[in-house]
């Protein structure tokens, strides 16, 4: 899995890259985090870039450039470590 520095994304935000955040109150475990990323971006065999990284203690901020709809997927999938409300 290809995770790199955010500063990896330049350009204009959701033109050249995309960006979603998710609450740090909805993260219940940063591994299955992690893991439900690896598989959302890395899922079919070709690895893809993103970054995740934590923003002001609140939200977690995930980068990447392709346009994934990320909250859907993450809320379609079993044990994940975020609870979507």
């Amino acid at each position: 899995m290809p995770i790199v520095p955010t500063a990896t994304f330049v350009g204009i935000k959701g033109q050249d890259y995309h960006e979603f955040v998710i609450s740090k109150k909805n993260v219940k475990d940063e591994w299955k985090l992690k893991d439900a990323l690896n598989i959302i971006f890395d899922g079919d065999g070709t690895p893809r870039e993103y970054a995740c990284c934590q923003v002001n203690l609140e939200d977690y901020r995930i980068t990447s450039w392709e346009k994934k709809d990320v909250l859907s997927e993450l809320s379609g999938m079993e044990d994940t470590g975020v609870v979507l409300t």
